[in-house]
C-alpha cells in the first residue's frame, strides 16, 4: 500500500508498505510487489545479508518470478538494515 503524507519542507513523499514473501528453496531470498515496482530481497537479516554459494543460486527464484510479474522495474534490497555484507 502507498500512502502519501506531507514533508516539512512542502514535498509530497510515499511511503510504502510492502510484504515480502520467501521465495526460493531456503528463503534466503523473497520478493514483493508495490504497484509496477518488484522488490527482491537478499532474506538473510542475521548475518547482514550476506551471501554464500546457494544464496547466489536462490537469486534466480525473485529473477523468475519478476520475469512474470506485471512489474516494469526492480530494486534489490536487503532484510534488517544492510543491503549485503558481501560473501559468507
Amino acid at each position: 500500500m502507498i500512502s502519501e503524507r506531507d514533508h516539512p519542507r512542502g514535498v509530497s513523499v510515499a511511503r510504502c508498505i510492502l510484504v515480502i514473501e520467501p521465495v526460493g528453496r531456503t528463503g534466503a531470498c523473497g520478493y514483493g510487489t508495490e504497484g509496477s515496482i518488484a522488490f527482491p530481497t537478499l532474506n538473510r537479516p542475521q548475518p547482514r545479508s550476506g551471501m554464500n554459494d546457494g544464496d547466489v543460486v536462490e537469486l534466480t527464484a525473485p529473477q523468475e518470478q519478476f520475469d512474470g510479474d506485471e512489474a516494469i522495474v526492480g530494486f534489490l534490497k536487503g532484510a534488517g538494515p544492510f543491503f549485503c555484507s558481501g560473501a559468507t
